[in-house]
């Protein structure tokens, strides 16, 4: 049998290290999927089983990465991020540990960490719409302007960026630091068209509303009113 990637990406959502993997790390990995499967999931006992799977066999990517996600869910975020680099380090192409290490780097602002991470990933799966997107926040934190606007036009070209409407709150924001306020409206609208009952939303209109009334962009007819605002 002849395995190779989809999409000539890279990158892989399977780690190819399970197929190496002795039979008794993978019945803990197995056992602990199981567990955490059932209708009241045991986290800290399937823990457990993903610790005995990695100790029997290090290079178990898979078995770190759904052990980062069960810490996780234990409120260990250290531990998690440790188990994600684990696994990283045993498999450098699965994309799983690249995405969750992102969005804790993410949360902890820690940017320029976050912006590695997902350039890696971009690099791996180019069509991961998140990858690019998540990238395109960092730079902006970062002030890097030019890498967040190619970045987040980059997952607009994807398959995921009908699920992702943000991007286009995104791309209004870098195009209004840079001081072109008539393509950001186009923008901010466009997220209005496909989001118009966030909180988010409600920013953007008042924003526009400001835009307008100091003349830097063209007076248009109101977005629509989010269902609260028509009580």
């Amino acid at each position: 049998i002849i395995l190779r990637r989809l999409a000539n990406v890279p990158g892989s959502a399977i780690s190819f290290t399970t197929l190496a993997a002795p039979k008794q790390a993978k019945q803990s990995y197995e056992k602990a999927q199981k567990m955490l499967r059932e209708k009241n999931p045991k986290p800290a006992e399937a823990a457990k089983e993903l610790e005995k799977a990695v100790q029997i066999y290090p290079q178990f990517a898979a078995a770190w990465n759904l052990l980062g996600d069960t810490r996780l869910a234990l409120k260990d975020a250290e531990g998690a991020r440790k188990a994600f680099e684990q696994s990283v380090a045993a498999d450098g192409k699965y994309i799983n540990p690249y995405f969750q290490l992102a969005v804790l780097e993410l949360r902890a602002s820690n940017w320029n960490s976050a912006a590695n991470l997902t350039n890696q990933l971009a690099q791996l799966n180019p069509q991961m719409g998140q990858a690019h997107y998540f990238n395109a926040i960092a730079n902006f934190n970062l002030g890097k302007m030019d890498l967040a606007e190619k970045s987040v036009r980059s997952a607009m070209k994807t398959d995921e960026s009908g699920r992702l409407p943000q991007t286009h709150h995104l791309l209004g924001a870098i195009l209004a630091r840079q001081g072109n306020f008539p393509s950001a409206a186009e923008e901010f609208r466009s997220y209005l068209k496909v989001a118009p009952n966030t909180s988010t939303a409600e920013q953007l209109r008042k924003q526009l509303a400001e835009w307008e009334g100091l003349g830097v962009i063209e007076r248009t007819p109101a977005a629509p009113k989010t269902d609260k605002e028509k009580e």
